[in-house]
Parts: C-alpha cells; structure tokens; sequence
C-alpha cells in the first residue's frame, strides 16, 4: 500500500457536537479513525460559532443558516491549516475561490435535501389532516426549506468531491449529470462497539418470550412516526401480548402517547440516552422496527442487527443496502403497514431454533461494516482527489456549457474524451451551465444574466453591458487559472470579446494561449458588441495566440487574410464510428430528418422543403414522406403544426443515433442571402461530420459557394440543391425516389470522405499534438498544420 502523508482535515457541519446525534456522530467517529492512523483532524460546529447554545426552534433554524458564513469567515481566517474541508451537505455553499481556499473541498451526504425536500413535500398527501400548524410557521418553514435545499445545490456544485452513504445517491446525482467525483461509503461500527452491543444481549429464549419491538430514531413523518398507531394495532390484533420500546426520539413521551391513543399500553418511552447505555436497552428486546421513509444510511439499523436484533424495515436506500443481501426478507415496500407488521409478528412467533438462526444471520450483516476500513477508504479518496487537483490543468474558457446543443459544445465534448492532460473547463455564459456526468465546469459569467431575453432574437441586447463587467471577469478567471495550476488557456469567440479577456489573463500569468475558432466573431457579434473593437481585438490574439485552430480551410484562409499569415490547424468535429456500407433506399417511403440546433434563418428552406413535399407527392400519390426534427422547437407556427413534421427536443449522441436508424435522407440547410454569407463561407456544420459517417443519403439545401456545398460538391458527397424554388427542390426528391443508384454512389462518396478526414481519433490526434508543444504530457500524436509564410 503507498504510504501518505498525514491530511489535515476540517470537519464542517451546522449541529451541536454531540455524540447523540446522527450527523455529528458520523463525523465524530470518522475523526477518531482518521486520527489513530496519524491524520490531524479540527472541526466547526454549530457548538463552535454557538459556545452559548445556539437556542431552539425557529431560533436555532436561522442559526443553522447563519452558520454558513461564520463557517466560511473561519475557512477564509485558517485556509492554510487544512487540505481536506469536509463539508455536511449545504454547510457551506461557497466555491473555492470566495473560501480562499485551494485544498479539497467535500461535500457529505448523510441523507440529500433534495431527497429528503421531495419526501416532505408528500407528507399532507400521504397523512391528510394532520396539523400544519399556524400560518406564520408555515410561512417561516417555507422560506427556511427553500433556502435549505438551494445551499445544497450549491454546495454540490462547487464540491470537488461529493461522499454519499448510499449508493441510491449516487445514482440520483449522477442522473443530474453533477461534474464532481461521488464515492460511495457507508456507516459502520467499531469493533469495541459491536461487541459492546452484543455481551449484554440476553439469551434468544430470553429475547423470544419477551415479545418486545423495538423503535430507535427522532419522532418525526420521515420516521414513520404516522404510522406507528396502525403498526401497533396490527402487531396486536395477532400478538395481544407484544410491547414495544421507542428509543431516542427527542420529544416528550406525552406527545407520542396521545398519537398511539389507546395503544399506548404497554409502550416504554426513553426520549434521550447516552450512547453507552443502548446495549442495556437492547438487551431483551425481541426485533428491531424501522418504518423510515428516506434514509442515508440507517445507524439505528445497523446498531440494532449488532445487537443481535432482526430488524424489519422499509426497501429504501440505507436500509436496502445492510438488509438487502443478507437479509432481504425483512424489508418491505415502503407505506405498506400490513406487510411490516406481518413481517415483525413473524420474527415474534418464530420457534427458538429458527429465530437463533435469524439473529445469527444478523449480527453477521454487520460484520463488513467497520469504521476503521471506511476511514481508510475515505482517506484513500482524499489522497487520489488531492493528487488530481495538484496536477496541472489547460482552462478550456468558452461561452455556453458543454451540454449545449451547439456544434461548439459538441466538439469539445468530443475532443476532450480521454484528455492526456487535465481539462479544468469553464462556461463564460451569463446563464450558468447545465450540469454534465462526464464534465465538471466551472462558471465565471462574462455579465449577469437578463433571464429569458437571453433565449430570444434579441441576445445580443444585454452584451452592452458587457464593458462594465470585464475587469472582474478578468480578475475572477486570473483566481481559476491560480487555483486550477493552469499551464495553458484555450478559448472560443463568439457574440463577445470574453476570449480577449482570456487571452489578456493567459499574458497576464504568462501562459500559452490556444484560439480555436468556430464561427466568425464578426457574424455572431453583430449587434451586440462594437465590431471595429472585436476586430482590433481578434486580430491581436490571432497574432499572438501559441496556436490557432479553426474549423475549415475557407475560415482559417479569410483570417490569414485579415489579420495576417499565421499558421492554423484545422480541427472539427469528429466521429468514432463509419458505417460499413450505405443506407438502402425504402422505395416510395421517404423519412427526412434534421438535428440540432434550428436557427430562425432555416425557417425558408423548411417551408420549401414542405411545399416541394406536397409537389412531389401530388405527382406520386402513393409516396410517403415525413419530417422528423430533433431541434427542441420550432416558432414558426405553421411548420410546427404541419402534418408531417414531428419535432423532437434536443437529445444526446444515443438518441441521434437511434434516430439515424428510422431515416432516409438527411436535411442540411444553411441560410441564403448576403447577411449569411459570412456564415455559411466560412463555417462547417458539425452535423455535415455525423451525417457523412451515417451511410444515409444526405440533402444539401443551401447557397452556393458555402464551405459546406464546396466540400460535398467536390466530393460528389451528396445530393445539392442551392435554390429556395420549390420546383427544383420537389426535381432532388424525386430523383432520390426514382434514382436509387445515384444515391447510393453519393452515399458511398460521403462515407469515403468520413474515413478520410473526419474520423474523431485524428481530429483529437492533431489537437492534442499541437498543444502537446506547449504542454508536457506522456503520448505520442499525429498531426497536420498549414503553414502560410
């Protein structure tokens, strides 16, 4: 095993430091393992920023909130003390940067808010009639639930690790698509507390004919607290003898009483022990009830099959996970109260024979969980997720998020698989980005974000703003860049001059800057920002940037032009999958299809494409021919409603894929008319890469002269039409009814041209080469430049 150096670890969590409760007792006896092996363990608490007592009620909830920035405020006073801040959930929902601090920072689930948030929300559906209390509580708890479940978003947003005790968890936050590493560890015991709970246990004849339920956890909805009059009733209508135990619930036994009415027989209540002293309380208990609705883990359930006790309990996370190997017979589905009695009642009438085997069976469930494996394991995280954060990282800064349906986004995706050096990757984008699985981004917005106006025609509108805001820009990505250990800054241009901004922070820190070009600025700028400035500005990082990728010829050409011979590497999307052979024609069917992202300007070659559709099918009225749109929406109401086009939101690369399977033809458009030419001359459509390599026919319906039409055109690559007339458009489809050869041979020529150029391995092959001159990292890559002297 590699030796490590000891950590020093702050635990930071909003409850009193007691022994008592689940969350501090989670930390509590993880510090006591970390510090036997030699680490140097220090907490804050609600104790620490409270030494008086932080009161109770609505008091001690706005302290529990108020905690985060004395938390913070401490952090900041003694960053340099610590390589590891382990965080409870929504503890400390600050980044990095407003922390000032450069270590490893842990986000720890001992139940998600989010999860829990979702449970509560059904509280009133699943016990109407219950007391919500007065008006102004419900308003108070309302905002203080809100607020509960934002800090953890942003907790979990700004983790570099997220720990969580289940691996249901895990799952869900993967399913959100959330960028930091999560690791799975569960709660255990120490070997001097299982034993503890197991030499006080009396005989299992003992046990057996004491008929006794026990109940260990906080008297609450989420516990099961509802439903325990019912359980009672049920557990007694079959065993009129049984009693019960309720252990550690935290309320007055009065209150739990009057719930159980006149069940409350024979009930024994303890609101509150000492650790030490649940071996004893335990000890001729018969069976173990845990009727909890959503969990972390499930320390009660654990303690109690230490203890030598079945415990029976709802299949939800935590439970599932000690019960459902070992014991899968004693979880039931959850709110189901006759199966949860009958499974208690049927440890109660066991023969003693049986029953020593149930208890048996259970106190081996527990043996894999042990403190001291799981803060070796944890530890061992830490170090693996310290040594990522010390490597050194290239800042990828763009403006839009990498789950964006845009070509940009779906190149880097693609160039940034597998990277020989680590990516740190930041969304310049006013809006922050949507999370992705595979990719954790960072988010330093240009300017703030104007809301909706942001989605519509008049983007461009709030760029104007974008000056007053590009000295913090600035000096918030100079911090990244320190804290990422940046050794090299890429960035992108489009609609505003934040790649500038890039470019003067990557002068600033002395570091290699890569341009890569996707669209021309001077287009995708129009109206929101001062062109003769971007101009000016492009020119200089043309200049002076280490490297210049662009995504064609034309467009690398045009800026050699303007701004000066430079060399350029040509770099576009890839794909990692050719088919073998084409697509063969479906006869008089004929299914068309789009993807991605559909601009306003396509809204004329669509309306053609339709009308040249009725055209070809008054002709042939036994052709059948549909649309089918993966572009998320369409505002145009009357190709939105028409009665062979289907729209499909934007999907991943497994939905275009399953798409690809029902089509025939593949739609290309690109916009005519001289505002375009900018655009189309100089760009290629991310889409033409995955179309060449499909198999499937593809229709260009676009303007000559466009870097698109020029490489299908010298490649024979596809059918083309470059006019709006509906006519002519109406002569492409027929021919691809009637000439199936012909469209064969096209669809062959695209695939050549896939294998030729396109292939994902040498657009990463080339990338990855050219900064590899800048960058050191261990591999070995081809690559092609065009040099202009």
């Amino acid at each position: 095993m590699i030796a490590h150096k000891p950590l020093r670890i702050l635990v930071v969590i909003s409850h009193p430091w007691d022994l008592r409760l689940g969350a501090p007792r989670v930390y509590m006896e993880l510090a006591e393992q970390w510090r036997a092996s030699g680490n140097v363990v220090e907490k804050f608490s609600l104790s620490d920023a409270y030494p008086n007592g932080a009161g109770s009620g609505a008091k001690f909830l706005i302290r529990q909130f108020l905690f985060a920035r004395k938390a913070a405020a401490f952090i900041r006073r003694n960053r340099d003390r610590y390589d590891v801040v382990d965080a409870l959930v929504g503890d400390l929902p600050f980044s990095k940067a407003q922390l000032g601090f450069r270590g490893l920072l842990v986000a720890r689930s001992v139940g998600l808010p989010q999860l829990y948030d979702e449970f509560e929300q059904t509280v009133p559906r699943r016990w109407p009639g219950r007391s919500r209390g007065r008006l102004r509580g419900r308003i108070f708890y309302e905002w203080a639930r809100r607020r509960r479940v934002r800090a953890s978003q942003a907790a979990l947003a700004h983790a570099d690790l997220i720990n969580v005790p289940n691996a249901a968890e895990s799952v869900h936050l993967r399913g959100l698509h959330r960028g930091a590493a999560v690791l799975v560890e569960p709660y255990g015991l120490t070997e001097m507390r299982r034993e503890e709970l197991q030499k006080v246990a009396a005989t299992c004849d003992t046990r057996l004919a004491e008929k006794k339920v026990c109940f260990i956890g906080m008297w609450g909805a989420r516990k099961g607290a509802y439903d325990w009059p019912q359980l009672v009733s049920l557990i007694r209508a079959a065993i009129p003898e049984a009693r019960f135990i309720f252990l550690g619930t935290m309320v007055p036994a009065g209150r739990i009483q009057a719930q159980l009415g006149a069940n409350a027989e024979r009930v024994e209540f303890v609101s509150d022990y000492e650790p030490h002293e649940l071996s004893g309380l335990l000890a001729t208990c018969t069976a173990g009830a845990f009727p909890s609705y959503v969990e972390g883990f499930g320390l009660a359930v654990l303690e109690q099959l230490a203890a030598g006790l079945p415990t029976v309990a709802f299949d939800v996370p935590g439970p599932r996970d000690i019960l459902k190997r070992a014991l899968p017979e004693l979880l039931v589905p959850p709110g189901d109260l006759p199966a949860f009695a009958g499974a208690v009642m049927k440890i109660l009438q066991l023969d003693p024979a049986t029953y020593r085997g149930l208890v048996d069976r259970s106190t081996k469930a527990v043996a894999g969980h042990s403190w001291s494996v799981i803060a070796r394991d944890t530890l061992q995280s830490y170090h693996s997720a310290l040594r990522t954060l010390a490597a050194p990282s290239v800042i990828f800064a763009q403006p839009f998020g990498l789950s964006s349906p845009g070509g940009g986004a779906r190149i880097l995706r693609a160039l940034l698989q597998n990277p020989p050096v680590r990516p740190a990757i930041v969304s310049t984008a006013p809006d922050a980005p949507q999370a992705r699985e595979q990719f954790r981004e960072l988010h330093i917005p240009r300017r703030p974000s104007f809301g909706r106006i942001e989605q519509t025609r008049w983007h461009s509108l709030p760029e104007l703003v974008t000056p007053l805001f590009r000295s913090s820009f600035r000096r918030r990505l100079r911090v990244t860049c320190r804290e990422q250990k940046a050794v090299a800054l890429h960035a992108i241009p489009h609609r505003a001059l934040d790649f500038y901004d890039s470019y003067l922070v990557a002068l600033a820190l002395g570091l290699p800057y890569f341009l890569q070009v996707h669209d021309d600025l001077l287009y995708s700028a129009k109206g929101g920002i001062n062109l003769s400035f971007a101009s000016s500005a492009l020119q200089e990082v043309w200049r002076g940037a280490q490297l210049r990728f662009v995504i064609s010829r034309q467009m690398g050409e045009e800026y050699v032009r303007r701004y000066g011979p430079q060399e350029f590497i040509i770099i576009t999307d890839g794909i990692d999958r050719v088919a073998t052979a084409p697509v063969e024609p479906r006869g008089n069917e004929l299914r068309i299809y789009f993807m991605g992202l559909f601009h306003i300007s396509y809204e004329e070659n669509l309306r053609g494409l339709l009308q040249a559709i009725a055209r070809v099918q008054a002709a042939n009225p036994s052709a059948r021919i549909s649309v089918t749109l993966r572009c998320g929406q369409i505002n145009a109401r009357d190709i939105r409603e028409a009665a062979n086009v289907r729209i499909l939101p934007f999907g991943s690369e497994a939905d275009v894929s399953r798409d690809l399977e029902e089509a025939d033809l593949l739609y290309l458009p690109l916009p005519f008319g001289a505002n375009f030419e900018p655009f189309v001359r100089l760009s290629l459509s991310t889409k033409l890469v995955t179309y060449l390599g499909s198999g499937i026919p593809i229709l260009y319906h676009g303007p000559r002269g466009a870097a698109v039409a020029d490489l299908l055109v010298e490649n024979d690559a596809a059918l083309i039409q470059t006019a709006l007339d509906a006519d002519s458009l109406a002569a492409r489809l027929a021919q691809f009814l009637k000439e199936p050869a012909l469209v064969r041979e096209k669809a062959s020529n695209a695939l050549a041209l896939a294998r030729k150029d396109f292939t994902l391995q040498a657009q990463r092959d080339r990338f990855w080469n050219a900064i590899g001159a800048f960058v050191p990292f261990d591999r070995t890559l081809d690559n092609t430049v065009v040099r202009h002297s």
